[in-house]
């Protein structure tokens, strides 16, 4: 598995999740009303949604689900083509983007993949601008 970690402000990443939301509800033909009531989401959640919050968990699970889609397609600016371009990479290995601009390449055991993974899963959604 492949992961590249983008350098996106928070407020980017949340509209992102609203717009890619909104296009898979209409590709359903169906409003993003009607796919919250079928998935039993509130509408509180889908108006904080549109405000800039973003679900997370079982929720989320919900969506990829429901639209066949991952959650690196929910959170991705371009969904006519794949969110994550390999580029050469080899299994295992990540690319992070630092704040300073740079970006750190890594190759890691499948075991530290799973680590990494169950943590992004556990970390609390960033309340700042990044």
């Amino acid at each position: 598995m492949i992961y590249s970690f983008l350098v996106k402000t928070y407020k980017e990443v949340n509209k992102m999740f609203w717009d890619n939301f909104e296009r898979l509800c209409h590709e359903q033909n169906k409003s993003p009303n009607a796919v919250a009531t079928e998935l039993g989401i509130s509408s509180g959640s889908l108006t904080a949604w549109k405000n800039g919050r973003v679900p997370r968990g079982v929720t989320l699970e919900k969506l990829e689900k429901y639209f066949n889609v991952t959650k690196a397609m929910l959170f991705s600016d371009n969904q006519k083509e794949k969110p994550i371009e390999n580029d050469g990479l080899e299994e295992n290995t990540i690319l992070l983007a630092l704040r300073d601009g740079g970006v750190k390449k890594r190759k890691l055991t499948s075991e530290q993949m799973e680590l990494i993974e169950k943590m992004i899963e556990q970390m609390p959604q960033a309340d700042d601008d990044l």
